[in-house]
């Protein structure tokens, strides 16, 4: 018999036995286990994220389920991470505030153009993105290339959406 044979049927027989000794071992050797575990990750990136798509498949749910019982420690984590991170979060808090200004730029004729426009080539206010018809207060401009992917605020760039659509896009264009 090939041995790599015998020691896969082997291990079948006994796996119980070896996930034991793995997890002592793992337990003892925290260091050790961490850079063997990066270093068979990123020699293995693929099939990493193609088994960490199916255990998200699999357990629909777990992580919202986790969340809930256990709010006040994720609360105490993020606060300990923000006092520790300062820099990145003062870093987050400039860019939303500048990708958020940006929209400020739009005068409103152009808005009103834009409208217009979309009420004239339609027949009445269409979201651009999936074709249907907006109800009142439904609605929001889109920038077809978004801005942090170097779109500007011309009126060539905009479009009126759903405002659903509008965040399901995101900023894919």
């Amino acid at each position: 018999m090939n041995k790599t044979l015998y020691l896969k049927q082997y291990y079948l027989k006994n796996k119980e036995r070896f996930i034991a000794k793995v997890k002592l071992w793992q337990k003892e050797n925290v260091e050790k286990a961490n850079k063997k575990s990066l270093k068979w990750y990123y020699n293995n990136l693929k099939q990493a994220k193609e088994a960490r798509a199916k255990w998200r498949k699999e357990h629909i749910g777990y992580f919202k389920n986790y969340y809930q019982s256990h709010k006040q420690q994720a609360y105490k984590n993020s606060m300990r991470w923000r006092a520790e991170n300062k820099d990145k979060v003062k870093l987050y808090r400039k860019t939303t505030k500048l990708r958020r200004r940006a929209v400020g730029f739009i005068t409103k004729d152009t808005i009103q153009r834009i409208y217009e426009d979309n009420i004239k080539q339609c027949g009445t206010l269409t979201c651009y993105l999936c074709g249907n018809p907006i109800k009142f207060g439904d609605d929001s401009i889109d920038h077809k290339i978004p801005i942090s992917k170097g779109g500007n605020n011309d009126y060539c760039n905009l479009r009126v959406t759903h405002i659903i659509c509008n965040k399901k896009k995101g900023n894919w264009h």
